[in-house]
């Protein structure tokens, strides 16, 4: 399994932009069929970001956990992104708020 520290690219996202940047960078990372991505240290993200992040994540991986996600609101958002996607069989949140 791949793992990805998300703060090694910033500690607050906020566009779909930099959502497809972040995706682009990971796919280059020669990913597996399952990817960790580790929250720790995130401390915003946006809808939007979310949005587009999990649907790139979503077209490259077959399942993906989400873990260390230290933020409530946080936690809701991508939960909500999660299931609005249709990703809830694939995607995980491990939760740690």
């Amino acid at each position: 399994m791949t793992s990805v520290r998300l703060k090694d690219f910033g500690t607050t996202f906020a566009t779909r932009q930099r959502a497809d940047a972040v995706v682009s960078e990971i796919r280059t990372r020669g990913l597996k069929d399952t990817i960790e991505i580790n929250f720790e240290g995130v401390k915003a993200a946006s809808p939007s970001f979310l949005d587009a992040f999990m649907g790139g994540l979503g077209e490259i991986v077959e399942e993906a956990t989400l873990t260390s996600v230290q933020d409530e609101s946080l936690m809701d958002l991508l939960e909500r992104v999660i299931e609005r996607r249709g990703f809830q069989q694939r995607f995980r949140i491990l939760a740690t708020v």
